[in-house]
């Protein structure tokens, strides 16, 4: 074998083992460093799409707060308006003696499915221009019938106001809730005439 032969053998093997040192450099490389940054990049990826998600959601609950605190504003504000056109006469009252206000908000809190415990009411309490019917209510039902037959009675166009609210929920009867409410109607001379002149 001649001295030409073996350089060729030699230069054959060195690039054979250039070749393999490159392969290994390369697997080494894909598994150390390109394979983990892959799957943090996949990773990221994954959780920028999640962020995204969340922030609309996120977007879309603000929105519907928000229209919901404006509607909230404007019954607050419709209800007042009512109270002050009572007052000043412009509108008379629907509700002018406790029996009515009663049945009104029996027959609310039934529409909302709640189940009555006790109702009562008292004398007027006043002597002058201005009485007061103290009102007492005691109810159960699902937490959400609760929340609902109280924004319905906040609406009541009469001068009654609630003094007292206790709501109480019994953790072995899911979303079932007690209310335990106290009450006034006002009876302004001028304005409930009928009751101020008995």
């Amino acid at each position: 074998m001649s001295s030409a032969d073996l350089k060729k053998i030699a230069s054959t093997r060195e690039l054979i083992l250039a070749l393999v040192v490159v392969v290994f450099v390369f697997i080494v490389f894909f598994q150390v460093i390109y394979s983990p940054k892959s799957k943090q990049l996949d990773e990221m990826k994954t959780q920028i799409k999640d962020l995204d998600t969340q922030q609309k959601s996120l977007v879309s609950q603000v929105d519907a707060l928000k229209l919901k605190q404006e509607k909230q504003q404007q019954t607050k504000e419709s209800i007042a308006n009512i109270k002050v056109m009572i007052l000043k006469r412009d509108q008379p009252p629907v509700m002018t003696d406790s029996v009515a206000l009663i049945e009104y908000i029996v027959e609310v809190g039934r529409k909302e499915g709640l189940i009555f415990d006790g109702m009562t009411s008292k004398t007027p309490d006043g002597k002058s221009n201005l009485s007061r019917i103290p009102i007492t209510m005691k109810a159960h039902g699902p937490y959400k019938a609760i929340t609902n037959f109280l924004q319905k009675l906040d609406t009541v166009e009469a001068l009654f106001v609630i003094d007292t609210l206790l709501i109480t929920s019994d953790p072995t009867k899911n979303v079932e809730a007690s209310l335990d409410a106290r009450g006034v109607l006002f009876q302004v001379e001028g304005i409930h005439a009928k009751e101020t002149t008995k």
